[in-house]
């Protein structure tokens, strides 16, 4: 049964107003935003660091460059700044000071005797070495003040009188050489504890001051 023409003129016009409305409010709201879709382009490539020698890779951490390891070749064992000691024999010792080119600087008594060494000290230039010697014999210790340069047999600076005690606890003599390296102050007791002076070679006699 067809409806009448009244009837379908009244549904058409409701649809059409409908329509109307929902464009109308479609038309108002905001666009949807699109979803990102992945880019086919390839992302730019990373320096890859490269292995070390020993299989380890490096990090990206800046890092400050090291000193060179190139090492200089150490210092002359007679240089100042080389270590000046006296070793467990009693002897003098120079060496540098990595602990190598070790030289004995001092030499046993010619007699023989039991001998020590002390208070060993640079010249004032650094080309000798002045140290006290202890001999002890029969007729009991004697002490003298040497120098010597490594390589070189000492020479005797001066030799305490006879029975001469000790200027201080097992020390004979108190020495201070002077800048140039050519002369060398000392205490010794001579009689009185006196104040000496002369040539670092003890070419001369010393002389009290």
């Amino acid at each position: 049964m067809t409806p009448p023409p009244t009837t379908l003129l009244r549904w058409s016009l409701s649809v059409a107003i409908m329509t109307a409305v929902v464009a109308a409010c479609s038309s108002g709201a905001p666009a949807a935003t699109p979803e990102p879709t992945p880019s086919s382009a390839p992302a730019p490539e990373r320096d890859t660091p490269t292995p070390s020698a020993d299989g380890v890779a490096p990090t990206d951490t800046p890092t400050i460059d090291a000193p060179s390891a190139t090492a200089e070749a150490g210092p002359d064992p007679t240089a100042v700044g080389s270590l000046l000691y006296v070793g467990n024999d009693g002897h003098v010792y120079v060496m540098r000071a990595d602990g190598s080119g070790k030289v004995r600087i001092s030499e046993p008594h010619a007699s023989g005797d039991r001998t020590a060494h002390t208070w060993p000290m640079w010249s004032g230039d650094g080309a000798s070495v002045v140290f006290s010697q202890v001999v002890v014999g029969a007729d009991g210790p004697r002490f003298f003040l040497q120098s010597a340069t490594p390589g070189g047999a000492p020479s005797v600076v001066y030799e305490n009188l006879p029975g001469a005690p000790f200027v201080g606890r097992n020390a004979p003599h108190y020495t201070n050489g002077s800048p140039d390296g050519q002369l060398v102050a000392f205490l010794a007791v001579a009689g009185n504890m006196t104040l000496f002076l002369n040539d670092v070679a003890g070419d001369t006699p010393a002389r009290s001051v």
